[in-house]
């Protein structure tokens, strides 16, 4: 006779050698996983716009970015550099500014091969955070102030 591993019912009537848990048991881990990305989704909105904002939508390695747009005082996602997590989320990392680096597609597949070290990339992360989005917001709206002051 063949349990559960979560709530003990009984799964014999499975054909897979390998199934532990119940189709219950399985729905309700898929809805909590759903629920965690959503959260995490939401909360690493605000971490991404302050991540770009700071590096300037370009890799903090080689430069690398493609043309940006700032459009209603936040940056538009575009395809081009990664938000990647230095240290992961799955080994206790934190959605924060701290935890995370702007990378172009090829360093980010570098850092996650472990080619890339956390100690590489964690000389690259901004030290003066609110500094740094500060000046790159004042030199945004002089540069807005400028393109209007040449169009009327």
């Amino acid at each position: 006779m063949k349990n559960c591993s979560i709530c003990g019912i009984d799964i014999s009537h499975k054909k897979s050698n390998s199934a532990s848990k119940c189709e219950k048991c399985v729905r309700r881990l898929n809805e909590n996983t759903v629920k965690k990305i959503k959260q995490r989704t939401k909360y690493m909105g605000t971490v991404k716009d302050e991540i770009m904002l700071a590096y300037d939508s370009c890799c903090v390695i080689c430069q690398w970015s493609i043309p940006k747009q700032y459009y209603k005082g936040k940056y538009q996602r575009q395809a081009g550099c990664d938000v990647h997590h230095i240290v992961q989320v799955s080994d206790g990392g934190k959605h924060v500014f701290e935890n995370c680096i702007l990378l172009c597609p090829n360093h980010h597949a570098e850092a996650d091969l472990g080619i890339l070290t956390q100690e590489f990339l964690f000389s690259y992360v901004a030290k003066n955070k609110d500094e740094l989005i500060e000046q790159k917001k004042n030199a945004l709206r002089s540069e807005a102030a400028d393109i209007l002051s040449k169009l009327f």
